[in-house]
């Protein structure tokens, strides 16, 4: 595990005045930046001075906590009563921004499978640091193994169920092993929804106007498809896989598709030629395999 951020901070030293009336505290002053105009400078600390109890060596120190990435310029004045005196030379800091190691997944898992056929997903992780990156499983089903060199996860005989599953990837960077982990759920079916063939539509629809007189009709299935985007994101998209060839013919054919859901929409056309979209008054989502649609 990476350590645990932590603020930076600058320990200033200066040698103290040593005189017959020495000097009753010392001001430590603060300015963002690189600067030697004093009225960008700010008072953030007073050191008192106890005559009785001088510092070892006379060496005064402060400790200036929770700095941010950056520079910074300070400068020490000795204070006698309400007098400063002159100030010490400028001291210049540098506090550079720590680069954090991380590693992540670029991977997405295979979430389902079916039992008689060996499950495999090739896990890949990316590292900011160089080095090499080793993969595990921390949680998953007997039977399964990764290959900790090369992240791919094999199940050679899975058994039907839902399995919670967690990998790891680690990477040595900065002197710690840093890590991320995954966690996705696997289906395994039976093998047995295989459609054996596919279904033709009929049945009658009920419109919210029936008044009109309809000369025809015919319904469009729409399959809903998870389109991958460049980025890795999915999103879902309705794309028709059955439509009538012409508006004189309510049937239309298409090509087999695998058994999915599909969502019905009708279209009619009226005694003025006119044609207009109506609705369902109950719109369904069908569980089936399209070759043929009949109106």
């Amino acid at each position: 595990m990476p350590e645990p951020r932590t603020s930076a901070y600058v320990v200033l030293q200066w040698l103290g005045i040593k005189s017959d009336e020495p000097p009753t505290a010392y001001h430590v002053y603060q300015a963002v930046g690189q600067t030697e105009d004093e009225t960008k400078f700010d008072k953030i600390a007073r050191i008192v001075v106890d005559p009785a109890k001088p510092p070892r060596e006379n060496v005064y120190t402060h400790l200036v906590k929770e700095l941010k990435p950056g520079v910074y310029t300070f400068f020490v004045r000795a204070v006698w009563g309400d007098n400063e005196g002159p100030r010490t030379p400028i001291k210049i800091v540098v506090i550079e921004q720590k680069a954090e190691n991380k590693i992540w997944f670029v991977s997405s898992p295979m979430k389902s499978g079916k039992v008689g056929q060996a499950y495999e997903y090739k896990a890949k992780a990316e590292a900011s640091v160089d080095g090499a990156i080793r993969y595990s499983i921390v949680s998953g089903p007997e039977g399964m193994t990764i290959n900790a060199e090369t992240g791919v996860i094999t199940w050679l005989e899975p058994r039907a169920g839902r399995y919670e599953i967690t990998i790891k990837a680690s990477i040595e960077g900065g002197g710690t092993v840093i890590f991320t982990k995954q966690s996705f759920v696997l289906e395994i079916g039976k093998g047995e929804d295989k459609p054996e063939g596919c279904a033709a539509i009929f049945g009658e629809v009920d419109f919210e106007n029936p008044a009109n007189a309809m000369v025809n009709g015919w319904v469009t299935a729409w399959r809903l498809d998870v389109v991958k985007k460049d980025n890795g994101d999915s999103t879902t998209v309705y794309r028709p896989v059955s439509r009538p060839r012409s508006k004189t013919a309510p049937t239309s054919s298409t090509s087999r598709t695998a058994r999915t859901s599909f969502v019905l929409k009708v279209r009619t056309s009226w005694q003025n030629g006119t044609r207009m979209p109506q609705n369902l008054l109950m719109q369904k989502t069908l569980l089936l395999c399209v070759t043929r649609v009949r109106m």
